[in-house]
């Protein structure tokens, strides 16, 4: 027979229990959650953001900043409109990798409006800047303004030739120590152009060698001396139509993708054209 000291006894045990299950979990929620204070105005946000602008996202990848063995995650936008800083029509940023480090959780396909912050060399976003889904976003644009488009700076000469069954590549850079290296893009173009709208290619391939290694060309640049670099693609069909685009990389794995130098080759039968 249970007596009513023994039901109260194992009451009482199972409250306690309760009790230290609710402590804990507060305690981790409190230690391990992200804890800032936004800007209080849009205004306020641009006055601290290194940039402010609006943009789809194009791909999110999870990255480690070798430096501080920390990871992030890398977040590469088409950018639509700029209020603050010079930024390129393709845009990396990093945040943290996850929302208790303050991260920001950015979705494939979504549009933005980001405010940023420099650390490392990087641009960095994060919970505590003001960044949220452009749908979400109308008090900050209104107080923002007219912004205006990305500027693509293109320090970079860029140019390809077709030749038969093969195509020529060819670009020349200003003095750069920062450099790392390139990586040369080819794509099918939607007819005969080329666009800076990646919806408008098919088949876009990083270039590799014949094993499939990715091809990176590393600088040979100085901070006096500029290089030529070259390049033939043998990888083309006669009658068809690619056009190539370069991506920079830096010694911190920043990327600039030089848009505004897309090149148009078509493979013809005794074709010899620069483009």
């Amino acid at each position: 027979m249970i007596t009513s000291k023994y039901r109260r006894s194992t009451y009482n045990k199972i409250m306690l229990l309760l009790i230290s299950i609710s402590i804990s979990d507060l305690f981790f929620n409190n230690v391990f959650a992200c804890d800032c204070e936004l800007p209080r105005t849009p205004l306020d946000g641009l006055a601290k953001a290194t940039t402010v602008f609006s943009g789809k996202v194009l791909e999110v990848k999870r990255a480690l900043l070798t430096d501080k063995e920390l990871e992030v995650m890398e977040v590469t936008f088409q950018v639509q409109t700029v209020w603050k800083g010079t930024m390129h029509p393709l845009q990396t940023i990093v945040t943290a990798a996850s929302e208790a480090t303050c991260g920001f959780n950015f979705e494939k396909d979504h549009e933005y409006l980001v405010y940023t912050f420099t650390s490392g060399g990087q641009l960095n976003t994060s919970l505590c800047n003001r960044t949220t889904a452009l749908s979400s976003a109308s008090q900050d644009l209104q107080e923002l303004g007219e912004g205006h488009p990305p500027i693509a700076e293109n320090p970079v000469k860029f140019k390809t030739m077709a030749l038969q069954n093969r195509v020529f590549i060819e670009w020349e850079t200003p003095p750069d120590s920062n450099r790392l290296g390139f990586y040369l893009w080819r794509a099918l173009p939607q007819g005969k152009e080329c666009t800076q709208d990646v919806a408008k290619y098919t088949d876009i391939i990083m270039l590799s060698d014949p094993t499939g290694k990715l091809l990176l060309f590393e600088s040979k640049d100085t901070p006096i001396l500029g290089t030529k670099y070259f390049y033939v693609d043998y990888d083309v069909i006669l009658e068809k139509s690619y056009c190539y685009m370069l991506q920079e990389i830096d010694y911190k794995y920043n990327s600039t993708y030089y848009l505004d130098s897309i090149s148009l080759v078509t493979i013809e039968n005794n074709s010899c054209s620069i483009k």
